[in-house]
């Protein structure tokens, strides 16, 4: 796409990352607490506490990505002034921050993981969000369709919705309730 999007795509990251420091946070605290009531025995507290976190993470990252979509342009120009990369940026950064809502709720909930231990649905969820949505959706888009640049910014939709989907399978499962159940026997036997 050329040094203009190139430069688009630097400050979108850069942004990307700072809308993305909430959810770290996030995932920080509700995971101690979430931890913390394990280690108590509550696990429907536990529970109750990841699911506050999805909650808190979808609010949050709602409030950020309006805002980013409404004031994108002034966000952008932060960094840049340059009318082409400012072209190609701006839509990008409003269809990359919107798909940080599904992100907030479901990296919310997945407190549940790393508070149990059981940090394994993580690992997989990214694995294959990258590699079995994004960058597939990326070559199809790109190398195949020729699409415009902004159908690099929906990969990260295709990124959410992949990890997001593994997450939630995960939860739904419960396999987590075993390691969680594990933990509970051991403390007691020791």
């Amino acid at each position: 796409y050329g040094t203009a999007a190139l430069a688009a795509w630097g400050i979108i990251s850069r942004i990307f990352n700072l809308l993305f420091i909430p959810l770290a946070g996030l995932m920080s605290g509700g995971s101690a607490m979430t931890g913390q009531n394990i280690g108590k025995n509550l696990l429907e507290r536990a529970i109750e506490t990841a699911r506050t976190a999805g909650k808190l993470g979808i609010i949050s990252m709602g409030i950020l990505s309006g805002l980013t979509f409404i004031f994108a342009r002034p966000f952008f120009m932060v960094f840049i002034n340059e009318a082409e990369v400012l072209a190609l940026g701006v839509p990008a950064l409003r269809i990359v921050a919107i798909s940080l809502i599904p992100t907030g709720y479901y990296l919310g909930l997945a407190t549940i993981f790393t508070g149990s231990g059981y940090t394994i649905p993580l690992l997989i969820s990214a694995i294959i969000g990258q590699w079995a949505f994004q960058l597939p959706f990326i070559f199809l888009a790109v190398v195949v369709l020729n699409m415009p640049f902004q159908f690099v910014a929906l990969s990260y939709f295709a990124f959410t919705l992949g990890e997001g989907a593994i997450i939630l399978y995960f939860y739904k499962k419960g396999k987590w309730k075993d390691a969680i159940n594990n933990k509970m026997n051991e403390a007691v036997t020791a």
